[in-house]
């Protein structure tokens, strides 16, 4: 029986194994150097209105992403991507599933990064705006100026963090694309190729 739901955890599965999972993240560089930038960058983030930057630039930056997947994918020949699709017996992805990582990493951090951003300026309210959810917090003894104070720091940061780490990973994308690149010209130039190509001719 086809489960939509299963079929979706699968996807994610493999775009997480491709990409290495968590421990690929905690090594990226990007994510530290997103870290540092974050902190250094704390007078602006830190201050109401700075989410109209991402909701006004990553919506342009996720189109060229997905455009650039797909003229690269559209260029690739099928017998090219027949060899980029060999992990050669290994337990490693193959360089097509970790280009197409690669990609799908950029995408999902910007629409992240575009979600929470969103968020923010949803969520940036007054008391008499949210009555009910403000009712509940006197309830439970907690002042709207701390519950406002800290969670806008801690959202603030992370989303900002997310902006901030999509933006980086244009360089870690175009290194990808530099590897496969190099790996597209030793494959054209390799005896498997033209043989393939005399077969597919006769």
């Amino acid at each position: 029986m086809w489960m939509p739901h299963k079929t979706t955890r699968e996807v994610w599965a493999r775009y997480w194994r491709a990409y290495g999972g968590v421990s690929e993240l905690c090594r990226s560089f990007y994510f530290h150097a997103s870290l540092f930038v974050t902190a250094i960058s704390y007078p602006f983030w830190t201050r109401e209105g700075w989410w109209e930057v991402p909701i006004g630039a990553l919506p342009n930056l996720l189109g060229f992403t997905l455009g650039g997947l797909a003229i690269l994918l559209g260029l690739a020949e099928a017998r090219v991507i027949r060899l980029l699709s060999s992990d050669g017996g290994g337990q490693n992805p193959s360089e097509l599933a970790g280009l197409v990582a690669s990609f799908a990493h950029f995408v999902v951090i910007q629409g992240l990064a575009l979600v929470a951003a969103l968020l923010c300026r949803t969520w940036y309210v007054t008391a008499e705006e949210v009555p009910a959810f403000a009712a509940c917090l006197r309830f439970l003894g907690i002042s709207w100026t701390s519950w406002a104070r800290y969670t806008s720091l801690f959202g603030w940061f992370l989303s900002y963090l997310l902006f901030v780490y999509a933006i980086l990973l244009v360089f870690a994308t175009v290194m990808a694309v530099s590897r496969v690149s190099r790996i597209l010209e030793m494959v054209a130039n390799s005896p498997a190729l033209d043989d393939d190509h005399d077969r597919s001719g006769k």
